[in-house]
């Protein structure tokens, strides 16, 4: 774990000292509340996969794959049932990754002015 704030979890990948990837839980889901509502999920008890990010020379490794599985079973520890999490429809690695997840595909929206898809997670 690289740091946890108060709300956030963050976690990074470490190859030769240098960070190659990061992904983050994250709490602040006010953002999804009408997805929420239509999941019919506890809003309390949801949160985000979320700023995940590779080095451009360490992808294709798993480090992504790998965070965020360390991520569920860190959520499933502190009580989270529900996650979330969006990938933009032509990022294939990372929709990939969602579903080997166990992520099921909810639907495709607008987040910020970009298409994205959103999965969700039951743990």
């Amino acid at each position: 774990m690289l740091f946890r704030s108060s709300e956030d979890i963050v976690y990074a990948a470490y190859e030769n000292d240098d960070i190659c990837a990061v992904s983050c839980l994250v709490f602040d889901i006010s953002e999804f509340v009408n997805e929420i509502q239509n999941l019919n999920i506890d809003f309390s008890k949801t949160a985000e996969i979320g700023g995940c990010m590779t080095v451009p020379g360490h992808r294709g490794k798993g480090y992504m794959y790998k965070l965020n599985e360390e991520l569920i079973k860190t959520a499933t520890e502190i009580g989270v049932k529900h996650i979330l999490a969006t990938a933009h429809p032509e990022n294939i690695a990372s929709n990939k990754s969602l579903v080997r997840l166990g992520m099921r595909f909810i639907k495709e929206f607008d987040r910020h002015g970009y298409r994205r898809n959103l999965y969700h997670i039951n743990i």
